[in-house]
């Protein structure tokens, strides 16, 4: 790779990685990952192939928890004064 193109790799790199932490460091940013953890949850209707019941139930419950955490991200971020305005 040319050393221009190298520098300019790092530095397009080094960018992505700044923004992705700010972005992490919202509120907003963990509520959205609550949504998208609420809504991969198994619903009736779904097509879930072979799973069982208790697979159903336990995936739902797994996913469940993460939304929980993802929530109290976004909390912690708003009420104890870490969030990043960006």
């Amino acid at each position: 790779m040319h050393p221009d193109k190298h520098d300019d790799y790092v530095e397009h790199f080094t960018k992505r990685v700044v923004q992705d932490a700010l972005a992490e460091a919202t509120a907003a940013y963990w509520r959205r990952r609550a949504a998208v953890f609420r809504d991969a949850r198994p619903r009736a209707g779904d097509y879930n192939g072979r799973a069982t019941s208790r697979e159903l139930r336990d995936r739902h419950r797994r996913l469940s928890e993460v939304a929980d955490a993802c929530e109290g991200r976004a909390h912690m971020s708003t009420h104890l004064g870490t969030e990043v305005g960006l």
